[in-house]
């Protein structure tokens, strides 16, 4: 996947980064942004620990677990796993210019509970504890998915259903 982001600086200035420039705070901005930005902070901080849950649990058991990635980049950008990363999904073409699309107020909020969520549980390891008790998945289309029949349902927020595999 080639993925780009255009974000604005602290000067208020345009950087472009590229798939080895992003950052694992910025990526988890774009996963926030991509998938919750409308949704409240609690969802939104949902969001972004299922992704670090997903991590952790494929670093603590990577025979079992490995298959989610072992990075964040993959974890996050693995196919069919967050519906903002697929090509054809419209919030794909938003994360490639944020700021096209939304207020810098929006998305500057999606970047910094992205960075504070970063740094309170990474790495991983560190926090390895708590984020194996935190939702692996979630959905919001109230289809039933076929994946969370295999998964432990731990509550809903908004319109979202989070569950934790293992």
């Amino acid at each position: 996947m080639d993925l780009k982001l255009r974000y604005k600086t602290n000067t208020g200035e345009f950087t472009m980064f590229d798939n080895n420039s992003i950052t694992n705070r910025q990526l988890l901005g774009m996963l926030i942004f991509g998938e919750a930005r409308g949704s409240s902070d609690i969802f939104k901080f949902n969001v972004a620990v299922s992704a670090l849950a997903r991590l952790a649990k494929a670093e603590a058991h990577p025979s079992v677990f490995g298959y989610f990635g072992t990075t964040l980049k993959e974890v996050i950008t693995k196919k069919y796993q967050y519906s903002c990363f697929l090509e054809n999904d419209p919030n794909m073409v938003k994360l490639q210019d944020l700021y096209k699309y939304e207020s810098d107020e929006i998305v500057n909020k999606c970047f910094a509970l992205a960075s504070s969520i970063y740094d309170m549980f990474c790495p991983v390891s560190k926090a390895s504890d708590i984020l194996m008790f935190m939702p692996t998945h979630y959905e919001t289309m109230n289809k039933n998915p076929k994946w969370a029949e295999k998964l432990t349902y731990l509550y809903k927020i908004e319109n979202g259903e989070f569950y934790r595999e293992g």
